[in-house]
C-alpha cells in the first residue's frame, strides 16, 4: 500500500505519515513489552514503567492510524488492549512492583 502511494517517493500527507510509522512503532512498543516481561516478574520497578510507556506508545499510535483506516478493526483491538494492560498496570503496580524480595506476603 505505501510502495503505491501516488506521490511516491514524497508522502502526500498526515494520513501517509502516520501508516507508514505506525507498523514501526507498534513493533518497538511490542519489544518493549518483551523486554519487561521478566522484569516484572522479578518485581523491578523498570519493568512495570516500561510496560507502561509501552502500552501508552501502542494507544497513542493505534487510535489515529484506527480513524485514517477504518477498513479493519486491528488498530482499534491493539488500542482496547493496551488500554486493558493501562489499567491493570495501574490498578496492581504495588503487587507488581513490590521490591521487598524477603517476604512475598508483605
Amino acid at each position: 500500500m505505501l510502495l503505491t502511494r501516488a506521490a511516491a517517493p514524497l508522502y502526500d500527507g498526515l494520513e501517509w505519515w502516520i501508516l507508514t510509522l505506525s507498523g514501526e512503532v507498534n513493533w518497538i512498543a511490542v519489544l518493549m513489552l518483551l523486554v519487561s516481561i521478566p522484569l516484572i516478574a522479578a518485581r523491578k520497578k523498570n519493568g512495570w514503567w516500561l510496560a507502561l510507556v509501552a502500552a501508552l506508545i501502542i494507544v497513542s499510535i493505534n487510535i489515529p492510524t484506527q480513524i485514517i483506516r477504518t477498513k479493519t478493526l486491528d488498530y482499534l483491538l491493539g488500542a482496547v488492549l493496551a488500554a486493558i494492560l493501562l489499567v491493570l498496570l495501574l490498578l496492581f503496580k504495588e503487587r507488581l512492583v513490590n521490591e521487598n524480595k524477603g517476604n512475598l506476603r508483605d
